[in-house]
Order: structure tokens, then C-alpha cells, then sequence
């Protein structure tokens, strides 16, 4: 039996060879500080190749979770729209934030000389096949990110060339937690965080442990809106929404200064701002009027890490912009009925946000203490009531939402590390007279996650 034993663990040693071979290294320990500005797809970085040869790097995490709620949470795994229906609460566990994907180094163009690498990522939140809940382990896998880019330079001076999909230049910071690393923390509550196929170009300027970079990029103008032109077959389309219609793409730009001290970064603090174009019509309207609004977002963001603590956070204001968390679009307002409508008034929304998190680290525990928050900009009517009817909200509409979380990470230095981390959520719906009303509830989750 011992003999059988043994030659099967050769066996098996022989058939990882290939395997090993290209990727040439293991990957790398994940670190103990919180995501940096563009974090990296993973610490592994795919060493550089023979002459004439690839070399692809894999690595991922499995990554499985528990979820318990005590109200009607939007999405019963991510506490960022609390309903206003008073339903009730959920259990649920699941595995499909694992993920996997490739770090891919070429030889040096030959022609330019550039180092020349390219990411491949998925996960497997792209939704369910399922149609109800005794399959919906059943998930559909959804790329993350896919790009090639070509680098020249060493050390803390390059410049970097990229194409292909990957993380926006606004606001782009990531609060650490294990339970929700693929829908970010603070989501929803003042957290802008994006990824889009783009351009993308960055300067990496920096000597004796201080640098400044400087990015700009030219992105896909997806947005959370639908298209309302006629005819119909055009509404809710996803490669036509408002954005595309404005046949604009979007535009950011990003500047920082940062320090460290050998490998490691002290801090570095961002500016960052987006522009965008949208086009929208009356819904109905056969003779296809339409108008054309634009959206800016300013944020700013920084991140210090000390010995024992991480700060990290981020503030935004954004004006028509359509952001994630609420799809804010501008208000278009007709005269005329049926196929004599025609826009005439736009109303850009306004929001204003942020979050901000502290993380005290020691030994291998880490513990996250943080909070984020947006809502809508609005001013008072004469009765000193919020005057939300003026700016085009409608009842049921949310103006309003934050989350405070904390847990504790253990093994925050290794690659199998757990957490149970706590999410408390409040959010504020328009209703039909002057005023507001908020709901409240909690997300208790229980999450491990192996590194490879």
C-alpha cells in the first residue's frame, strides 16, 4: 500500500513539471497593507521570460462566505441598498467571488523595446442560470479584467501604455475586508470605484523614495441609465445606453504624490476628476428629439501606512454624472404630448460623498474600523422642508445612503486567512410630499479565502 502511495505522489509530481515550468516562480505572499491606488491584479508578478519564450503566471483565491441579514437587503450578499418594504431578512452562503486568472510576460518588443505584459481575470458573479435557490450555486463566470500594456523605464520612472479593460482613475481606492473584495465596501456609500475597456496612459516619475504620477484615460461611456429613443427595440439595450447615444467616450485623469521607504509605500495622496456626455430623448417620442448633458466628478484620496495602522479614504462631489451608486441621470422634463414631446429642461443631480477607514494591524490580525457615505444635494423650500420635487425626485427615489463597517481578520499576512466582519446600513428614500424616511439594518458575514 505504501509502494502504491508513493508512486502516485511521483506520478503526480511529474505531471505538475510542465505547469511549473512556465510559470517559473510561485506566487507571492499576499501583503498585509489594504489595496493602493490601481491595485494590482495580484502580488505575483509573471517573471520575465527567455528569450522567445511566454511565461504565464496563474494565481486566484478560493473564496467562500456567509451571509446573515436582519432586513431586506437589495442583494441579499452585499449590504448596500436597504429597502423600504419591510421585508424580511436572509441566510445565505456561497462560493462564486472565487477567482482565478493569468499574468502574462512576453520578450521585449523587439521593435520598440517595450516590456510588454497583458492580465487575464474572471470571477464567477456574473449571475445565476438558476431559477430559484436550490440552484443558485449555479454561477455564470464574468470578466474582470483583460488588458495588454507595454512599459518602458526601471524602477520608480516609466511610462506605461495600456489597452484593454481594467480599473478607472477615479477615486480609486479599495477598503480592506475579506467577506467583500469583489463588490467593494462602501459601495453604494461613497465608494466610486469602476472598471471599463479604456486607454490609458500613465508617467511614473520618481528618485530617492519620493515620486509623483500622472495618468489620463480615455474609457467605454457605459452608464446605469437606459436608453429612452424610440423605437423600442432600443430601450434597456447594453451597448446603448445614454452614454453611447452622446457618442462621446469618457474621460479621467489622475495625479498623485507618494513616498516610501525601500518597497514599501509611506503614502500617497490623488487627485482625480471624470467628464462625460449623455444624450437622452422622451421616452415615446417618435420624432427623436433629444438633448445632450454632461457629468463631472472631483474626488480626492489618500492612504498612510504606518507601522501598526493603515488610513485610507476617499471624497468625491459629482454632478450629473450617473454614479454607481445611484444612477443619478438628468431630469428631462418635455412639453407637447405624444409625438409632439420635446425636451426642453435639464436637471443635472448633484451628490456629494466619501468614505474613510482606519486598520489597525498586529501580528497576523488586522481590524478595519470604517464608514462611507452619499447623498443627493438639495436645498430647502420656504417651510425649511427638503425641497426634493424641484430637482426632478420622485417618491421611492434614494437620496441617501451610508454603511459603517468593522470585523476582524485573522492570518491577514498569510495566504489562507478568514474574517467576520459586521455591516451596518441606512438608507434614505424621497417620499411624495417634502421630506424623507430612512430604513435601517445589519450584515453579519463569515468569509475565508486561500490565495494561490
Amino acid at each position: 500500500m505504501r509502494r502504491r502511495v508513493a508512486l502516485l505522489l511521483a506520478a503526480l509530481s511529474v505531471a505538475a513539471l510542465p505547469l511549473t515550468g512556465r510559470a517559473q516562480t510561485p506566487p507571492a505572499m499576499a501583503p498585509a497593507e489594504p489595496s493602493a491606488a490601481q491595485p494590482a491584479p495580484a502580488t505575483v508578478s509573471a517573471p520575465k521570460p527567455a528569450a522567445g519564450k511566454v511565461t504565464i503566471t496563474p494565481y486566484g483565491f478560493v473564496l467562500a462566505q456567509a451571509f446573515w441579514s436582519n432586513g431586506p437587503f437589495a442583494v441579499r450578499d452585499f449590504p448596500g441598498q436597504v429597502l423600504a418594504n419591510h421585508d424580511g431578512g436572509a441566510f445565505i452562503m456561497e462560493a462564486r467571488g472565487s477567482r482565478f486568472g493569468f499574468k502574462i510576460a512576453l520578450p521585449d518588443d523587439p521593435w520598440t523595446a517595450a516590456r510588454l505584459t497583458g492580465v487575464l481575470e474572471a470571477d464567477f458573479k456574473g449571475g445565476y442560470f438558476a431559477t430559484n435557490s436550490a440552484s443558485s450555486y449555479n454561477a455564470i463566470p464574468r470578466l474582470r479584467l483583460a488588458y495588454m500594456q507595454a512599459q518602458w523605464g526601471t524602477g520608480d520612472t516609466k511610462l506605461t501604455l495600456l489597452a484593454g479593460q481594467d480599473w478607472g482613475l477615479i477615486a480609486p481606492l479599495f477598503a480592506t475586508t475579506v467577506a467583500w473584495g469583489y463588490d467593494p465596501i462602501f459601495w453604494q456609500a461613497g465608494n466610486l470605484w469602476r472598471r471599463s475597456q479604456q486607454i490609458k496612459a500613465a508617467l511614473d516619475l520618481g528618485a530617492g523614495g519620493v515620486g509623483v504620477s500622472v495618468q489620463a484615460a480615455m474609457l467605454s461611456p457605459a452608464d446605469a441609465g437606459m436608453a429612452t429613443s424610440t423605437p423600442a427595440v432600443f430601450n434597456g439595450a447594453v451597448d446603448y445606453g445614454e452614454g453611447n447615444r452622446a457618442r462621446v467616450p469618457n474621460l479621467e485623469g489622475r495625479v498623485a504624490l507618494w513616498a516610501k521607504m525601500g518597497t514599501r509605500k509611506i503614502f500617497e495622496l490623488g487627485a482625480s476628476g471624470h467628464w462625460d456626455k449623455r444624450r437622452f430623448s422622451p421616452a415615446g417620442a417618435a420624432n427623436l428629439y433629444s438633448v445632450d448633458t454632461t457629468g463631472e466628478i472631483i474626488a480626492a484620496d489618500g492612504q498612510f501606512n504606518l507601522p501598526f495602522l493603515t488610513l485610507q479614504g476617499e471624497a468625491f462631489m459629482n454632478s450629473g454624472a450617473g454614479d454607481t451608486p445611484f444612477a443619478l441621470t438628468s431630469a428631462v422634463t418635455a412639453i407637447g404630448a405624444g409625438t409632439a414631446a420635446a425636451p426642453v429642461a435639464i436637471t443635472p443631480l448633484r451628490s456629494r460623498g466619501g468614505w474613510g477607514q482606519a486598520v489597525l494591524k498586529f501580528g497576523g490580525i488586522a481590524i478595519p474600523v470604517g464608514y462611507g457615505m452619499e447623498q443627493i444635494i438639495y436645498t430647502n423650500n420656504a417651510a425649511g422642508a427638503p425641497d426634493l420635487a424641484s430637482i426632478g425626485v420622485g417618491a421611492g427615489t434614494r437620496t441617501r445612503n451610508a454603511q459603517f463597517h468593522t470585523g476582524i481578520i485573522f492570518g491577514a499576512n498569510n495566504p489562507w486567512k478568514y474574517s467576520f466582519e459586521w455591516t451596518h446600513t441606512t438608507s434614505g428614500y424621497a417620499l411624495a410630499a417634502f421630506g424623507s424616511q430612512s430604513v435601517k439594518a445589519d450584515m453579519f458575514a463569515l468569509a475565508t479565502k486561500l490565495d494561490f
